[in-house]
């Protein structure tokens, strides 16, 4: 199917996912610290995306995707933390971190299209 709107990518569809399946996740955290960050990185994923989408230039668009993948491994860095002092287990974290894991990997394969087109 042909890209005609931002929601059409299945790389912003894939950050969605990313987006609800961490929101009740980083809710339940009670260090406020933590949540608050965790927030940011998880919301950043989606909004960089957006942003570089909006650009209208692939190589913006890549730029802006390197930063959503900054963001994806920001937050599974900040799930494991949360893990390691004991704010979560890692049965509760697993099916987030491969979602990090996998987003990761077609952001990546995105932003090789993108480069290759310029």
């Amino acid at each position: 199917m042909p890209v005609r709107k931002l929601e059409d990518l299945d790389v912003h569809q894939f950050a969605k996912t990313i987006h609800k399946t961490a929101y009740p996740i980083i809710r339940d955290i009670p260090d406020r610290d933590y949540r608050s960050q965790m927030n940011r990185s998880n919301l950043s994923i989606l909004s960089n995306i957006a942003e570089g989408y909006g650009r209208r230039s692939n190589a913006e668009f890549a730029k802006f995707l390197s930063y959503s993948s900054g963001s994806v491994y920001e937050l599974r860095t900040q799930i494991l933390a949360c893990v390691d002092v004991g704010l979560l287990k890692e049965s509760d974290i697993l099916p987030l971190s491969d979602l990090c894991e996998s987003e990761a990997k077609m952001i990546y394969n995105l932003m090789r299209t993108l480069r290759a087109k310029e």
